[in-house]
């Protein structure tokens, strides 16, 4: 288990890199074009994540954790495609989400003056949560990258009569640690980023 935990250390630095540069360039690639934020906010579905008008925090907490749950589920059912790094969209319309809400926060701001800067709310209430929040996608990433790298060499080993392609893991040992992996590090990051975007950062 250590040593899958290890393997999963450079893909997991590598895809946390694509998505602070998606979120970057999103956000100044809207800044560029001057996006209209009502337009742009409308088109990126954001919204509130409950049909309540003023849901307690127990109701935000438990949309927040249901909606975000579904995002590492949908990166390994992809990952099961065999066709590489398909599995990083999911990743990165999470980073272009970001990086237009960014820019609407800044647009509003400044053409209204409504609302904190856009660094206060960055550091208030972004940060505090979303960094394990991320870090559960990034995570379940990199474990869809080794899934899927393992269906796609086996299906080219099929196909190869002499030099094989190295097959790391078992299937029975690869999906045993991708497992363990799910339940006690990435569900408990879901969990606990609901807990603080729902209870601790609306006092912030």
């Amino acid at each position: 288990m250590i040593i899958f935990l290890k393997d999963l250390r450079k893909p997991t630095i590598i895809f946390s890199m694509t998505l602070i540069l998606t979120i970057i360039i999103t956000y100044f690639i809207c800044l560029r074009i001057g996006f209209d934020p009502k337009v742009l906010l409308d088109d990126l579905g954001v919204g509130s994540v409950t049909n309540q008008e003023n849901p307690g925090a127990f109701e935000m907490f438990a949309a927040f954790f249901t909606n975000n749950i579904q995002v590492p589920l949908q990166i390994l059912l992809l990952s099961l495609i065999p066709i590489p790094f398909i599995y990083t969209l999911v990743l990165l319309v999470n980073g272009i989400m970001i990086g237009g809400v960014f820019y609407i926060y800044q647009a509003v701001q400044l053409t209204h003056g409504e609302g904190d800067a856009l660094y206060l709310i960055i550091l208030k209430d972004f940060l505090p949560h979303a960094i394990i929040e991320l870090l559960g996608f990034i995570i379940a990433t990199a474990i869809a990258f080794r899934v899927n790298q393992w269906i796609i060499r086996n299906i080219i080993n099929l196909f190869r009569q002499q030099t094989k392609l190295p097959i790391y893991y078992p299937l029975k040992q690869l999906l045993f640690y991708s497992v363990l992996t799910f339940t006690f590090i990435i569900l408990p990051l879901i969990l606990l980023a609901a807990i603080i975007e729902s209870y601790i950062t609306p006092v912030l």
